[in-house]
Formats: C-alpha cells, structure tokens, sequence
C-alpha cells in the first residue's frame, strides 16, 4: 500500500473539514419566536382583554328608565276629560352593597395577573421548544457531518481493499464488506436529511413561517456549565416559575371569591324616582328603596359559601401539586444533566483520543499485512460511533438545560 493511501485516510480521520456555511444563533431564534408565535399572541390578546374587565366589573348596572300611563279610556275622544288618567315617567338604578363591586373589581385585576402568568408561562414553554428543536437540528447536522466523513472513508478502504485483492495480497470479502458499510451510511444519510427536514419545519412553525422557509444551519456549541446548585435551583423555581405565581393568584381569587360569597347574605338595594303627570291633579313625585330578601339562604348562599370554600381548600392542594412536580422535575432533570456530562467528558477526554489512536495502529498494522481488513473497518466504525454518542450526549446536555431552565422559570447559562 502506497504512503499517498495511508496521508489521505489520515486526512479524512483527523482533519475532515468541517463545510463552511451560514449560521444562526438560537438567541436570534428565540427572539423571533417570542414576537411572531401564535400561541403567545393569542394569549397576550386575552391578557389585554382581562384588563379591560376591571372597570367593568367596578360599574353599577345601567340605570332603568320607564314610561306608563294609567286609567287611559278607551274611547279615543274621552282621553283627557277622566280626573284618573295620567302618565308617569320612572328611573331606577340597582345598586349592590359597596363591598360587593370593589370585590368584583379586585377579582377583575387577579384575573387579568393570571392570564400574564400563564403568557409569560406559554413564552417560556415556546422558548423551550425553540432550544430543543435547535439542538435537534445541531445533532442532525453533525451527525450528518460525521456520516459524511466515514463514508468518504470507507471509500479509500474500498479501493485499498479492491488493490490489494487485484495484487492478490487481499480478499473479495473485504470489498464486499466495505461496500455493504458504505451502503449502511448512505442509508444513514438519507434518514439524517429527512430528520433535518421535518426539524426545520418544527422551527419555522414555532417562529409563525412558512414550514418550508429556508432556516441557515444551528452555529457550533460548546458544553455548558451550571453555576448554580439544584438546592438553588429549587428556591429560585419557587420565586420565579410563572405557573407558580398562577396558583397564588388562583389562591387569591379563591379568596375573594369565597368572601363575596358570605356577601351574599347582605341585601342588595334597588332605588327608583317616579314622576306622575295627571289631567287634572298635581304633578306628583314618588321615590322607593327596594331589597332583595335572602330567604332561600340554605339552598343558596351557604351552598356558595362552602362551594367557595373547597374550591378554596383545592386552589391550595394544587399548588402544593405543582410544587412536587417542579421539584421532582428538577431532581430528574438534575440527574440526566450530570450522567450526559459524565458521559461526554469520558468519551472526549479517554474513549475518543484511544480509540484515535487505536485506529492509527490498526492501519499501520493493515499496511505491513499484520492486521485484517476486518478489524480496520470494526476499529473505524467503534470512533465514528464514539463521535456520535459523545455529540449526543453534548446535546442532550444542553436540552436538559433547556428543560431545566423551563422548570426554573429563568435563563441558567448564556448563550
């Protein structure tokens, strides 16, 4: 075997170059997504409708007004010549107990808090989606990259093997089963570019594109540190997860909800002026103060009350659901963190640089006749394989900081 082989395989290992392209950054993504996506549009929509509730709900119904007429006769020509007949012209307006309309309002402004929480919970969530998708399609690509490098490769393995079987110093198997390699990556590829494709969907539809919108490849990333512990990670998700904040506000308006409710009992008042018009008697002016009397109290208001109550007590029970969930989250997450950097750490700093090593002996060792073709190929296809998982698991560390960071409700590394 010629030295020319041995510099172009030693090319192709160690210093396949990578194919320069334009780039994105997943911030600039992020960005896109938060000012263009549906689903935080519609619910910023709802959440500056909420606001406009509040003076609503602290408003007194509109006032009554009424016209009558009384002891009209029925004969057209006597209209006027009875001392009864006359017309009256009456206002009134409902006005509940004080406190009523300023819970009511109170209630409005809660309302209005809780659909901001659960936006800035949607913007979260999208942003996770947006950091996931792009990790996706950052492993895709190089996976790609590296199938690519091995199949170039496995190349110049078939044709030192189909030399060496001309020469007479080799097997047909060898080139049969170089060949059969070079099939398997292809194949690879062709699911690697379908996989790309469909992530480059989920991308555009998250920023509200056209799917099929052209999107540059995901830039290169480092594996991130976390500076913080998970213990304060756990105290910061308490303070600042938005869904959290959700169930206070849920917590709050339970409240309200349930002292409004002991209102109930209190009458609410009903004020109307009347202005009488007779033929042939003083105009004349009544008022009245009407009530409403609560007699059905034990099927109505104490029902209210106690349905206020429980829905109250299960306002309480949910967040301390949500609280566990979040916690169990974190430690889950936590864990997957540290075994995805374990992992990576011990391919890239001993399995990878080994088996570099391990595959320059092995094609020294297939140039002077003293190693197989097979075990050139097994040793070849072991540090492509190693390359990929130690990738995988450079990513799925990143996406577990993704989640980690929806869990959290803030941003834990810069990027």
């Amino acid at each position: 075997m010629s030295k020319n082989f041995i510099a172009v395989l030693y090319l192709i290992i160690f210093c396949f170059p990578a194919s320069a392209h334009e780039s994105i950054k997943l911030n600039d993504l992020i960005i896109d997504a938060i000012k263009n996506n549906n689903e935080i549009k519609e619910l910023n929509y709802k959440y500056n409708a909420a606001k406009l509730r509040t003076p609503q709900e602290k408003s007194l119904d509109d006032p009554m007004l009424g016209f009558g007429f009384m002891d009209v006769p029925l004969n057209v020509a006597a209209f006027g010549t009875t001392s009864f007949t006359g017309v009256s012209l009456t206002l009134s307006q409902k006005i509940p107990y004080p406190e009523k309309l300023n819970l009511k309002g109170d209630m409005a402004d809660i309302n209005a808090s809780m659909n901001q929480e659960i936006l800035f919970e949607k913007i979260n969530e999208i942003k996770r989606k947006v950091k996931i998708t792009y990790y996706d399609l950052l492993f895709i690509n190089k996976s790609i990259e590296i199938t690519l490098k091995n199949k170039e490769l496995l190349k110049e393995f078939t044709k030192i093997s189909e030399i060496k079987y001309i020469t007479g110093r080799g097997l047909q198997q060898d080139i049969i089963k170089s060949n059969v390699e070079v099939s398997k990556l292809s194949q690879n590829l062709i699911e690697l570019n379908q996989k790309k494709l469909m992530s480059v969907f989920q991308i555009n539809i998250l920023l509200n594109r056209i799917p099929s919108s052209i999107l540059p490849d995901p830039e290169e990333i480092k594996i991130s540190s976390l500076k913080l512990s998970f213990k304060q990670m756990e105290k910061i998700a308490l303070n600042k997860r938005p869904v959290l904040k959700q169930s206070d506000y849920s917590i709050d308006m339970s409240e309200h909800e349930s002292h409004l409710a002991k209102l109930g009992y209190i009458p609410d008042f009903d004020f109307s002026l009347n202005y009488h018009a007779w033929t042939d008697r003083y105009d004349l002016v009544t008022g009245m103060v009407s009530i409403n009397l609560p007699l059905w109290y034990k099927d109505k208001q104490d029902n209210k009350v106690r349905e206020t109550q429980l829905n109250l007590i299960a306002s309480k029970q949910n967040k301390k659901n949500t609280i566990n969930d979040i916690l169990l989250n974190i430690a889950n997450i936590g864990s997957e963190i540290n075994k995805d950097r374990e992992l990576y750490d011990l391919l890239t700093g001993g399995i990878i640089p080994q088996t570099k090593e391990l595959v320059k002996s092995v094609i020294i060792g297939y140039q002077s006749g003293k190693t197989d073709f097979l075990t050139l190929v097994d040793s070849q296809m072991s540090l492509f394989n190693y390359e990929i998982d130690a990738y995988k698991n450079l990513i799925e560390h990143e996406k577990a900081i993704a989640e980690l960071e929806f869990q959290i409700g803030t941003e834990l590394v810069k990027r």
